[in-house]
C-alpha cells in the first residue's frame, strides 16, 4: 500500500496547486514525483520492462496531446509516474486504465452538472441529438452483451458511460463556450489554452498562433497589440479527479 500512499501524497499537493494557484503546478513537483516513482519501482520491485515501456508510451502520447493544447504538462508527467508506481493490475484490469477511466467520468459528470445547474434551457442541434442517440444505443448494446455473460458491473458501467456521453453530446458546443473568458494579453500565462476558434482566422494565420500558449506565442500577441484574447480560463482542475480516482483504485484493490 506504500505506492498508493506516495501517489496520494503527491497528488494531494498537486491538487492544492491546481485548485488554489490558478492551475499552475510547479515543475519541481511533477519531476520529483516521476523521480520518486522510478526510485520506488527500482528498489521495491526491480526494473519492470512492461511498466517502463508503458510509461514511455503514455508520456509520448501525452506530450503530443499536450502540444496540441488538450492536456496540461503536469498531467502528462503525473499519469506517466502513476504507471511506474501503481500495481500493474487490480483484479484483471490495468491500474492505470482504472484511474484514467474514473477520472474522465468524474470530470465529465462535474462539467455536465456544473453547466446544467446554471443553464436549464437546452437547444441542441439535430446533429447533436443524433450523436446522443447513437451513444445511448451503442453503449446499450454493450451493456446487454455484458449482462448476458454475467458481467453486470461492466453492464452498469457501460450504461453510466452511455448516459454521460449522450448528455455531453447534447451540450458540448454550449459547454465549450461557457469555459471561455476574454482576457488582456498581460493576463495570459504560459500553458493557457487559446480558443483559436473564437478569433479572427486572419490574425491566427498571420501570427501563427496555436492552442497551447508559450512565451513566444504570448510575446506575439502582445506585440500585435490585440486588446483581448479568448482563453479557456474556466477549465476545471484535473488533479483532484486523478486523486479521487487513485483513492478509488486503492479501495478496489483492498476489496479484491
Amino acid at each position: 500500500m506504500l505506492e498508493f500512499a506516495i501517489a496520494i501524497l503527491f497528488l494531494g499537493v498537486a491538487s492544492y496547486y491546481d485548485l488554489f494557484k490558478k492551475r499552475v503546478i510547479p515543475d519541481w513537483l511533477s519531476y520529483s514525483f516521476v523521480a520518486v516513482c522510478l526510485l520506488y519501482m527500482f528498489f521495491m520491485e526491480g526494473i519492470i520492462a512492461v511498466k517502463i515501456g508503458a510509461a514511455a508510451g503514455i508520456f509520448a502520447l501525452g506530450y503530443l496531446i499536450y502540444r496540441l493544447g488538450y492536456i496540461g504538462g503536469a498531467d502528462v508527467l503525473f499519469i506517466s509516474g502513476l504507471m511506474l508506481l501503481l500495481p500493474l493490475q487490480i483484479g484483471a484490469t490495468p491500474s492505470i486504465i482504472i484511474v484514467l477511466l474514473l477520472s474522465a467520468l468524474l470530470m465529465a459528470v462535474y462539467l455536465e452538472a456544473s453547466y446544467l445547474s446554471k443553464n436549464r434551457n437546452l437547444n441542441p442541434k439535430m446533429q447533436d441529438m443524433i450523436t446522443a442517440f447513437v451513444w445511448i444505443v451503442g453503449y446499450g448494446i454493450i451493456a446487454y452483451i455484458m449482462h448476458s455473460i454475467y458481467l453486470d458491473w461492466l453492464a452498469l458501467l457501460a450504461i453510466v458511460v452511455g448516459v454521460i456521453s449522450a448528455i455531453f453530446a447534447l451540450i458540448k458546443n454550449d459547454l465549450t463556450k461557457s469555459m471561455i473568458t476574454w482576457v488582456k494579453p498581460n493576463q495570459i500565462i504560459e500553458e493557457d489554452i487559446l480558443a483559436v476558434e473564437e478569433m479572427d482566422k486572419k490574425i491566427i494565420e498571420k501570427l501563427k498562433l496555436e492552442r497551447l500558449l508559450t512565451a513566444k506565442q504570448i510575446s506575439k500577441i502582445k506585440k500585435a497589440k490585440i486588446s483581448k484574447v479568448p482563453v479557456y480560463g474556466k477549465l476545471p482542475p484535473y488533479m483532484p479527479f486523478i486523486l479521487i480516482s487513485v483513492i478509488g483504485a486503492l479501495a478496489m484493490s483492498i476489496m479484491l
